[in-house]
């Protein structure tokens, strides 16, 4: 409470004249008024000049600190609808709304999941709940009647990879690689060289393939990566 007070009047600089009128007032209130105002008379005894600029300067820095939270969380709530909109002004296709993908969980013999996603062409694809390497999960799919994911065509990349959970930070595997071709050649099961266009260009993809190993194709925010075959990832099935 003491504290207040000084506070109070380090901000209030009362002239005599208005001092006494102050303290008359609250002599015809509360005890408890006539006990403040005598603490405040007396801390004006003890407090310098310099005292009370202090003070000043400690409440203009609080107030400045949260005006600064204030507008940093501001530019994160932007930042938050930058990154959404961003896919919408890259490529030609623009994803589809998320409402028109119908999801569906199913769970396997063997306890893994997957979640169904129908796209509005009819399309199906089985998303996997748990991360493996690309030839993992290119049996897992098989073995459950259906196979690595081929994209057709920007549109069902768009609609897919903006219906993904996480889709900012996750990443799933396709059945595109280069395995059995030439470093820089990638192809889908079906035999279809991957579209160039669809790599995403704003991290340098590919950029994994020319150390000679064998790399496969992950879908990432609607957009294909390439990385070694044996990273561990989500991954999606089809069926074929």
């Amino acid at each position: 409470m003491r504290a207040r007070l000084l506070l109070l009047f380090s901000l209030s600089i009362f002239s005599t004249n208005e001092s006494s009128k102050d303290e008359e007032s609250c002599q015809f209130l509360t005890d408890e008024c006539a006990l403040a105002w005598e603490i405040v008379k007396s801390s004006n005894a003890k407090l310098t000049r310099m005292d009370r600029e202090s003070i000043l300067e400690q409440t203009e820095n609080q107030l400045l600190l949260q005006e600064i939270l204030e507008r940093t969380n501001r530019v994160e709530n932007m930042l938050e609808l930058v990154l959404e909109k961003i896919a919408h002004v890259e490529g030609k296709n623009s994803p589809a709304p998320m409402n028109l993908v119908q999801e569906e969980i199913f769970n396997r013999y063997d306890g893994s999941s997957f979640m169904l996603k129908v796209l509005p062409n009819g399309k199906g694809f089985y998303v996997s709940s748990f991360k493996t390497n690309w030839y993992a999960a290119k049996e897992h799919c098989e073995m459950n009647g259906t196979v690595l994911a081929s994209i057709k065509n920007g549109e069902e990349l768009a609609q897919l990879g903006n219906s993904l959970p996480n889709k900012f930070r996750n990443h799933y595997w396709l059945s595109g690689s280069n395995i059995g071709q030439p470093a820089e050649r990638f192809v889908w099961l079906d035999g279809r060289r991957v579209d160039n266009s669809w790599w995403d260009k704003r991290d340098g993809e590919p950029d994994s393939y020319f150390t000679g190993r064998e790399t496969c194709v992950r879908l990432h925010w609607a957009k294909l990566w390439d990385t070694y075959c044996t990273d561990s990832t989500y991954f999606i099935c089809e069926k074929p």
